[in-house]
């Protein structure tokens, strides 16, 4: 969110197209939460080691058994219905920019004729 906001602040001010708004607001965004994703584990949740989702560690259970969790990587338990939900969000997120990159069009052209 802090990276997509900053960077359409950037480009309320631009008249660039819609996809070169959607590539910067992204890259804005990936910028933003690459770093965070390591930051809030080590600093936010530092007494919660199994937090740290690029460390395997052991976490015992309710029921007292052990089970390790992390080392894997962001993308170890990935499956076709996590791709298909990744792909789908993309679509939504493109068509929605779209969509309300039109209708603010819309708006402004009715505003000025009355």
């Amino acid at each position: 969110i802090m990276g997509n906001t900053l960077a359409e602040r950037l480009l309320k001010k631009s008249d660039k197209p819609v996809y070169i708004h959607l590539i910067y607001t992204s890259v804005a965004s990936i910028v933003v939460n690459i770093p965070m994703a390591f930051i809030v584990p080590l600093l936010f949740q530092a007494d919660e080691p199994e937090r740290r989702w690029w460390v395997a560690t052991k976490v015992v259970c309710a029921d007292g058994s052990e089970v390790t969790v992390g080392g894997g990587g962001p993308f170890s338990s990935w499956n076709h219905a996590a791709t298909l939900t990744a792909f789908i969000k993309v679509i939504k997120y493109v068509t929605s920019m779209l969509i309300l990159k039109k209708m603010s069009a819309i708006v402004r052209t009715l505003g000025s004729n009355v």
